[in-house]
């Protein structure tokens, strides 16, 4: 999952530096906050249906699915970065954040989106001509998490959402 798994490398990065801003999660496929959240609100997404046109639905449909496709793309990349750590997020994720950049989000996400995005710009920013044994990485990158107080809640409905929006998100194979 493309914000769970991403939320994750987070995590993984802030241990490392032993930071305790954020809350740590299991390097599991799922979060259990985002898997709570996901079954408290399985209401809460909407697919494209409020769109009045049928145009316009089948336009965001084809948004849906680009996204989709984007977020398994990028989830591959935050797998590569959490298994290098935090050298490797230091020298990847500024190509993170590029290719979120270059994603449109649909439009019942877009502001989780974009809050999201800029929470990854700032770490890293933060990462940028550090070096995993500089101890000043640890209060920029601290202070690049404290900026962004909102980014778990943010997380876990980007994954409720995507969980119930893109079929590969999904625990169940699909035979098509």
């Amino acid at each position: 999952m493309l914000v769970s798994r991403t939320l994750r490398v987070t995590a993984v990065l802030v241990a490392g530096l032993a930071l305790s801003a954020c809350s740590g999660g299991s390097d599991g496929q799922e979060a259990p906050t985002a898997a709570a959240s996901a079954s408290s609100a399985t209401s809460a997404p909407a697919p494209s249906e409020s769109s009045s046109s049928t145009g316009a639905a089948g336009s965001q449909d084809r948004v849906v699915a680009k996204f989709c496709s984007d977020r398994a793309a990028l989830t591959d990349l935050g797998t590569q970065i959490e298994a290098g750590g935090l050298p490797a997020a230091i020298q990847q994720l500024p190509t993170y954040v590029q290719r979120m950049d270059a994603m449109q989000p649909p439009d019942a996400v877009e502001a989780d989106f974009t809050e999201y995005r800029a929470a990854w710009a700032s770490i890293s920013d933060a990462l940028q001509g550090g070096s995993p044994e500089d101890p000043a990485l640890q209060a920029k990158v601290q202070a690049a998490v404290a900026a962004h107080p909102d980014a778990q809640a943010v997380e876990d409905r980007l994954k409720t959402w995507s969980d119930a929006n893109c079929p590969a998100a999904s625990a169940s194979p699909s035979a098509g």
